[in-house]
């Protein structure tokens, strides 16, 4: 087992939970007393031309026209109107300061501004301040979408209700749409304390399949938990259940389905159908993290080679692992991972035995066999490697042939054998015939012997010496 170690948050730092509920035990908008102006205001017209406003973006207004008047608490915009080189604002309305605070204002404008020019945008706020509050925003042009919301800024918890809608939401704004959002539809309804969400939409856009996805979730200023998260696509669906707490550490729980995914329309020549699941959950947690997969199982075929993924295994931010068994199978090709990286002893095993990587995937291409051991101690560990590839293939990439093996020490002093040999690596521009290395002994006596032969690079280096790890320095011989 592997047994993670934590740095505790400070004394003084707060759990994120208990931040939220704090933030939330009290309302947003404070008590407000009643305003009484001690006198009544009229502007009747206040005009300007030809203003020129700078700052971080220069904005030129052409035009301003502004009414408004106030009489015993009583706010009313009659007119403001602004025409600039960014767009136009027209705005009208009323306010009191007394009361519940009653608010009844409409803003319309049009935007000159890239990539949205000529979009048209209407807002309306509407009821009490201090009860409920209306809001509407209304977008036209290149993003048309609808927003409806409802809030209580002077009770506890923020209580808000709020319907997001769009027919269709697109990028770029203007020329192909490389992104495309259908039917776009998010509710949030209840209080920060206590709500519901959902969301719905479907999407298609280049390099991307057509999908629909509807989400469903609830949650408190201390977690939310997500119900249930579907995207259909590829003939199947993939399906997320998880929970997101904060209360103390930042934890979380889920659950991934993968069911009936066929890639076999979308991408023809390499055909793919997988079925599976995946259970994860860790926490991250003043600086430090850990995290689990108790079970991991994904099955089907890649073309013709079948796909087997299935094992488990947890690790943490320190570099412990524990890993029961890891195993994965694309048609004839294997490789296992078995061991535990621990608190002070090592003992991993990784191998692999691909004998036929030819079109296994895209590009890939050869053979592969060999093993890898870590062993000894966090504090003095060992490295084992014997590893073999023949005809290796990557998209314009060939390697006639690789051979790795090494038997590395590090204790008081680094040591050990390492040889490697990489014959014939060819892609366009790059022709190299061999690449050699040897490496044996140890700090206090050591040979290093490289060889590079081919275009455009060749050389041979030797090198022959020690060094003193105090001193940090070398010294040749």
């Amino acid at each position: 087992m592997v047994e993670p170690k934590i740095d505790h948050p400070k004394p003084e730092e707060k759990p994120l939970g208990e931040t939220m509920k704090a933030l939330f035990s009290q309302p947003v908008l404070p008590e407000m007393t009643d305003v009484h102006l001690p006198l009544n205001l009229n502007i009747q017209s206040f005009r300007g031309e030809q203003l020129r406003v700078t700052g971080d973006t220069d904005m030129t207004v052409y035009s301003m026209l502004l009414k408004v008047s106030s009489i015993d608490g009583h706010m009313k915009l009659d007119t403001l109107d602004i025409d600039s080189d960014q767009g136009k604002i027209n705005a009208a309305g009323t306010a009191q300061l007394q009361d519940n605070w009653p608010v009844d204002i409409t803003l319309n404008s049009t935007l000159n501004i890239d990539p949205l020019k000529g979009e048209k945008v209407k807002l309306t706020v509407g009821g009490e301040m201090r009860k409920k509050l209306q809001i509407g925003v209304d977008l036209a042009g290149s993003v048309a979408m609808t927003l409806r919301a409802d809030a209580q800024l002077a009770e506890a918890g923020l209580p808000l209700n709020m319907e997001l809608k769009s027919k269709q939401l697109y990028w770029p704004f203007s020329g192909e749409k490389q992104f495309q959002a259908d039917d776009v539809l998010l509710k949030f309804n209840g209080k920060m304390t206590d709500y519901t969400m959902a969301f719905s939409t479907a999407v298609k856009g280049q390099s991307l399949p057509p999908a629909k996805i509807t989400l469903n979730a609830k949650g408190n200023e201390r977690q939310v938990n997500l119900d249930k998260l579907t995207v259909a696509a590829l003939e199947g669906k993939t399906e997320l259940k998880a929970l997101l707490d904060w209360q103390q550490a930042i934890s979380w729980r889920g659950e991934l389905t993968l069911d009936g995914i066929n890639t076999a329309k979308e991408v023809p020549d390499w055909p793919s159908k997988l079925n599976g699941m995946i259970k994860t959950q860790g926490s991250l947690y003043g600086g430090s993290w850990q995290m689990s997969v108790p079970e991991l199982k994904i099955t089907g075929n890649v073309k013709q080679n079948k796909v087997d993924v299935s094992g488990s295994l947890q690790g943490n931010s320190y570099m412990q692992w524990k890993i029961p068994g890891l195993h994965l199978a694309l048609g004839k090709n294997s490789a296992e991972v078995k061991g535990e990286l621990g608190v002070k002893d090592l003992n991993l095993d990784a191998t692999i035995d691909a004998p036929n990587l030819d079109n296994a995937l895209p590009g890939l291409g050869g053979t592969a066999k060999g093993l890898l051991k870590v062993r000894g101690t966090v504090d003095a560990p060992q490295l084992l490697a014997d590893i073999t590839a023949r005809a290796l293939r990557w998209q314009e990439l060939t390697v006639a042939q690789v051979n790795v093996k090494g038997d590395v020490k590090s204790s008081d002093q680094i040591g050990g054998n390492l040889d490697v040999r990489v014959d014939r690596i060819s892609q366009p521009g790059v022709n190299i015939s061999l690449v050699q290395l040897n490496a044996k002994g140890n700090e206090k006596q050591h040979d290093l012997q490289l060889k590079v032969q081919g275009d455009p690079v060749s050389g041979q280096l030797s090198l022959a010496g020690s060094f003193d790890r105090k001193e940090e320095r070398w010294k040749g011989r």
